[in-house]
């Protein structure tokens, strides 16, 4: 099954953090490529606009359930979901067609390196949701045993490349240890026809789309050797200097919807499936998508939902570096923000 990422490398190529299947692509684009509010701009109500990427997808139900139980109205704001093809989210902040953008830590990180205002300001997936994953008849159950493996990668940037590097430096391994091959977007049927030995995907949706499929897979995670920062949601330093009351709105609304997801998945699911109303065709496929992806929106322990993490961060910014995404190391605390996440 054809399926694309999103997000942007600093070469213009796309990547990022959400998967979705080619069908559900196609259905979202015949649908159209906006969901926003229903009925007039209320009074006192503050207009902003969130880039969610590409399509509407089950992985945005925390957006979702904010909207639907009327969380974001509540702290006087009209939000706009803005979906479809954009070669840049954080671009959109820069220029101000948008307030705030779903995006991830290392593209956060890379755009601070190369001079765009863009700071992270709370975190949805808490655990890096990238993996290596492997037909089980292989037997590799442990980053040491890819040692003289072939793996595949979308290509030689973002968060894929990046987590396996980091994955491989944990363990003492490095680059020319393994075989990397570019595949594109064609993980889980190039692992399936034996072209490589492993791939390089997301917990959240490769795997679970290989295991409905009845393929048993090896799954290893990449944040439990290298936890690096993952999606979450982003604003401009001049939003968040002009309007701060705004973020903190949208901040604690965003969070609210999400600690709703989290505790009822079931209700979330039927929010979510009411706009998006393409992963219908799937419903246990979707379910399991949601219920995996919860577990990566989990906080870790003592820590309140959407906390940035200034260790993962360091670790990321570093990851960055070493890898060669970025020119110079960078002062990670400059693009993020736990000022606005209530409980920090």
């Amino acid at each position: 099954m054809a399926e694309i990422e999103t997000g942007t490398a600093k070469s213009g190529r796309t990547f990022g953090w959400l998967r979705v299947p080619a069908a559900v692509l196609l259905a979202a684009t015949l649908g159209g490529c906006g969901t926003g509010n229903s009925g007039p701009v209320g009074p006192g109500l503050t207009s902003v606009t969130i880039a969610l990427g590409y399509f509407p997808n089950i992985q945005f139900a925390p957006f979702y359930v904010a909207q639907s139980k009327g969380y974001y109205r509540q702290v006087g704001l009209n939000v706009t979901f803005r979906s479809g093809i954009e070669p840049d989210v954080l671009a959109l902040l820069s220029s101000g067609k948008a307030q705030f953008a779903v995006a991830g830590g290392d593209e956060v990180l890379e755009a601070g390196a190369h001079g765009r205002h863009v700071r992270y300001v709370m975190t949805q997936y808490s655990r890096f949701p990238t993996a290596v994953f492997s037909l089980r008849q292989a037997g590799i159950q442990r980053p040491q045993q890819l040692r003289g493996h072939s793996i595949g990668v979308p290509g030689k940037y973002g968060a894929s490349y990046v987590g396996l590097l980091a994955l491989l430096r944990s363990v003492g391994l490095s680059a020319s240890d393994v075989d990397i091959k570019t595949i594109g977007f064609t993980q889980a049927t190039t692992l399936a026809a034996h072209k490589v030995d492993a791939a390089v995907g997301y917990a959240t949706n490769d795997v679970v789309q290989l295991t409905a499929q009845g393929t048993a897979v090896n799954e290893i995670d990449v944040y439990k050797y290298a936890n690096l920062a993952a999606a979450g949601v982003a604003s401009s330093d001049a939003e968040i200097s002009n309007n701060p009351g705004v973020v903190r709105a949208f901040v604690e609304a965003t969070i609210r919807g999400l600690r709703e997801t989290v505790a009822h998945p079931v209700e979330a699911y039927r929010i979510s499936a009411s706009v998006v109303t393409e992963i219908k065709a799937q419903p246990a496929v979707q379910h399991a998508v949601l219920a995996r992806s919860i577990d990566f929106w989990r906080p870790e322990p003592g820590r309140p939902l959407g906390w940035v993490d200034p260790g993962v961060w360091k670790q990321t910014a570093e990851a960055l570096y070493h890898f060669h995404q970025i020119s110079k190391l960078v002062n990670p605390a400059r693009f993020y923000t736990n000022r606005f996440v209530t409980g920090h």
